[in-house]
């Protein structure tokens, strides 16, 4: 019975250390560089730290979103902490980071807990720059339409000027001096038979007076005098 009890005693013993040995502390990990000092194309060192005793372990970096390590890299056989780094990251590289670390103890590898986590937001683009290219595409399309438009415009008015000019010089095409009157008449001064009746102020003496001569007397009396402007020519 004493024999059974110390065998127990000893499972027990060699299971709390095997189950120690397969747990070693967790390291720590942290930012070399400040968070919110992080841009597109930064590079950034993660550091990854274990206690003093584990000297040259393996240390692996990982991301919650991704199953396998980034990287790996072996500590020197006098230090127990590694940095990590990111070169040239992106949007695409924000997420939550941890180490752990990984050592031989006899025959068997054994694996640390996880570290405490590490933030990284690269910051993309922005809405501000699309939308700075949007408006700056849409004024420029503007532009480009208005100058269509007033350059219609001043050809449209161009040929409009053009047109009325042309029209004015066919209404005035014609001289203006020369004026037909071949079947305009005149009829000159009507004499009467006596041609000396004088004077306006000169009294004639009383008693019938003669006729003037029209131009519908008989052929006898003498016709009036007829002007045409041909004949003024």
């Amino acid at each position: 019975m004493p024999s059974r009890n110390a065998s127990l005693r000893f499972l027990f013993l060699v299971a709390g250390s095997l189950a120690a040995l397969s747990h070693a502390p967790m390291p720590l990990a942290y930012l070399a560089t400040a968070a919110e000092d992080i841009r597109t194309g930064d590079s950034i060192s993660i550091c990854c730290t274990a206690p003093s005793t584990y000297l040259g372990s393996w240390f692996d970096l990982l991301r919650t979103d991704v199953a396998e390590p980034l990287q790996s890299q072996q500590a020197p056989h006098n230090q127990y902490n590694v940095t990590f780094m990111l070169g040239s990251v992106t949007a695409g590289d924000s997420g939550h980071y941890y180490c752990r670390y990984r050592y031989v103890n006899g025959t068997a590898l054994v694996t640390s807990n996880p570290s405490n986590m590490v933030e990284i937001l690269v910051p993309g683009p922005g809405w501000f720059l699309p939308m700075a290219l949007s408006v700056a595409g849409a004024v420029l399309l503007a532009l480009v339409l208005l100058a269509v438009v007033v350059t219609k415009q001043v050809k449209a008015r161009r040929q409009q000027i053009r047109r009325d000019q042309d029209s004015c010089w066919t209404e005035t095409g014609f001289p203006t001096t020369e004026l037909s009157f071949d079947n305009g008449v005149f009829v000159g001064p009507v004499k009467s038979d006596r041609e000396g009746m004088g004077s306006p102020g000169t009294c004639l003496p009383p008693g019938p007076q003669k006729r003037l001569t029209s131009a519908t007397s008989t052929s006898s009396q003498e016709m009036p005098e007829f002007s045409t402007f041909k004949a003024l020519e």
